[in-house]
């Protein structure tokens, strides 16, 4: 399970430095690198991406939603290496999906790690994760 948030940089060639607390996960099982809802790029290991992959093989495939959710998710998703400085590449097509540009946040959301332009994470977060709307949509989780 992946939790927390680090604010760091993305450079011009697409590298970022994932924090060590993920980078260990993902180092003994491989990960796969995609798009993600709301605009971010989603990291699965790929023991968790395979899962999807193969629910996605038995969802009915003459289905208009599951054809837009497999497009979505497959065709921009490539298998990431570490360098030896622990950082992964950032293809240009999900760069430019995410809006990367300098700044961005990292974060762990359960089954996998979120990466987001720092400016869109605010604005997300201020939209989506602030306020009485929020707080209504919590009502009832048993914290």
């Amino acid at each position: 399970m992946f939790t927390g948030a680090t604010f760091n940089t993305i450079d011009a060639k697409g590298r970022v430095v994932i924090p060590q607390k993920f980078r260990d996960t993902l180092s003994d099982t491989g990960f796969v690198i995609t798009r993600g809802m709301d605009g971010c790029v989603y990291i699965y290991p790929k023991p968790r991406f395979q899962e999807l992959t193969e629910k996605l093989m038995q969802m009915q495939s003459t289905g208009v939603e599951t054809r837009k959710l497999a497009r979505f998710l497959l065709a921009f998703a490539e298998e990431g290496d570490f360098d030896a400085q622990g950082r992964i590449c950032v293809s240009q097509p999900l760069r430019e999906y995410a809006g990367l540009k300098k700044e961005i946040l990292t974060t762990g959301i359960l089954d996998r790690i979120e990466i987001w332009d720092r400016e869109r994470w605010n604005a997300y977060s201020e939209e989506n994760l602030e306020g009485p709307d929020f707080n209504e949509a919590v009502i009832g989780f048993d914290f």
